[in-house]
């Protein structure tokens, strides 16, 4: 396995893009204690904007999460908004659609012999 697809990895490079995949979910719930959603928007627009050069030009972790939670306007905290960035609720039917798409070929490869652990091809 490369190292750039360790589980550690991939989980690390998700978490740091899903503050911005979550926009529109942490929107509505600051539009839900009472935020303007006009307002909201376009604020969580600058603050998308500031994190997202911050990873892209200056290498640095996505802060998207403190900015929102330091903003009076959203009204959340940072731990109401970690608790939305969820990954699983972001893949829609993902899951489903790869098993319906691998299952016919996972199937066919189990009815296959293993090879000998000497032979470099299968039989």
């Amino acid at each position: 396995m490369v190292w750039w697809c360790t589980p550690k990895v991939v989980r690390s490079r998700l978490m740091a893009e899903l503050p911005f995949m979550a926009s529109e979910n942490i929107m509505m719930q600051a539009v839900e204690k009472g935020g303007n959603r006009q307002e909201l928007h376009e604020r969580l627009r600058q603050h998308a904007i500031a994190a997202g050069k911050q990873v892209k030009e200056e290498g640095l972790p996505n802060d998207m999460v403190d900015r929102i939670a330091a903003d009076p306007a959203f009204g959340l905290t940072r731990e109401e908004i970690v608790a939305g960035l969820v990954p699983e609720n972001f893949v829609g039917r993902a899951p489903q659609q790869v098993e319906e798409f691998t299952s016919p070929m996972c199937s066919s490869l189990s009815s296959m012999p293993t090879p000998m652990p000497w032979s470099s091809t299968h039989p």
